[in-house]
Formats: C-alpha cells, sequence, structure tokens
C-alpha cells in the first residue's frame, strides 16, 4: 500500500508540474501570430488550468501526508545513520516549501478567478512563486528517495 501512495504522490505531483508550467507559460509568454507547437503551447486559455492545481497540490499534499510517517520510522533514521545530515535538511526544506505553497494556494486561486489582461503582472507573480515550489518539491523528493527510498 505504501508503494502504491508513494506512485500515486509522484504522479500527482508530475500532472501538478506539467499543468503549472503549461499555466505559467501561457501567461508570460502569449502566443504570437506566427504558428507552430510552440505558439499553440503558449497559446491555451490558462484560466482553465486552476481548480486543476489546487485539487492537485492538495491531492499530492494528502499523499505525502500518507506516506510521511514511513519516511519519519524508516527512511530519516536510516539517513541519520548514514550521517547524511544535507539529505535530511533539504527535505526539511522541501516541507517547508511545500506548506507555504499550501498557504499560497487561496490566493493563487483568488487571483486566477478574478483574472484580466489588466492585472497580468499579479498572477504570474504567484503562478512563478507556486512552479517554483512545486519544481524544487518535485526535485528534492526524487533526490531523497533515490538516496534512500521508503
Amino acid at each position: 500500500m505504501l508503494l502504491i501512495a508513494l506512485l500515486a504522490h509522484g504522479l500527482i505531483s508530475t500532472a501538478l508540474i506539467g499543468a503549472l508550467t503549461h499555466q505559467l507559460v501561457s501567461i508570460s509568454m502569449p502566443a504570437l501570430a506566427t504558428s507552430g507547437f510552440v505558439t499553440r503551447y503558449r497559446g491555451v486559455n490558462s484560466q482553465i488550468f486552476t481548480h486543476a492545481i489546487c485539487l492537485l497540490y492538495v491531492l499530492s499534499v494528502v499523499a505525502g501526508a500518507w506516506i510521511y510517517p514511513d519516511y519519519r520510522l524508516e527512511t530519516r533514521i536510516a539517513l541519520e545513520e548514514m550521517q547524511i545530515e544535507w539529505l535530511i535538511g533539504l527535505f526539511e526544506i522541501k516541507e517547508h516549501w511545500g506548506a507555504l505553497g499550501l498557504l499560497l494556494l487561496p490566493l493563487y486561486r483568488h487571483q486566477w478567478l478574478h483574472y484580466t489582461d489588466t492585472e497580468r503582472p499579479s498572477p504570474t507573480l504567484v503562478t512563478a512563486t507556486l512552479t517554483t515550489i512545486v519544481w524544487f518539491n518535485f526535485i528534492a523528493g526524487h533526490i531523497v528517495n533515490n538516496a534512500r527510498g521508503l
């Protein structure tokens, strides 16, 4: 069951990264008049991602909370015995950034639901911050899992 929760956490996080990155690219680099894959990638309605991103973020936190006790009891103790303090610290930073992203989620949702073209910098900054948090957490989680997985 733990392996299924870990895989679900990874898959949900991958979908979250894709949605957030797509939304950030579409708002920070509006589509040009030329045709092509990059133009179509940037030319989506970025507001449609808002509810999916909020749901995926919450599901990712719930899946992470499900596997967290096993990490604390198995992986962290093994990392402490191997004296890999920087890896433990990396995961601690990951936890804190994840919590800050969860606190940022209502502001993110509010700004996207009330988005107009004249307010471009505001949702862009919040989306960029949330995207950075999710990318950092994804990479940090993989580093810790590759060092000493569950």
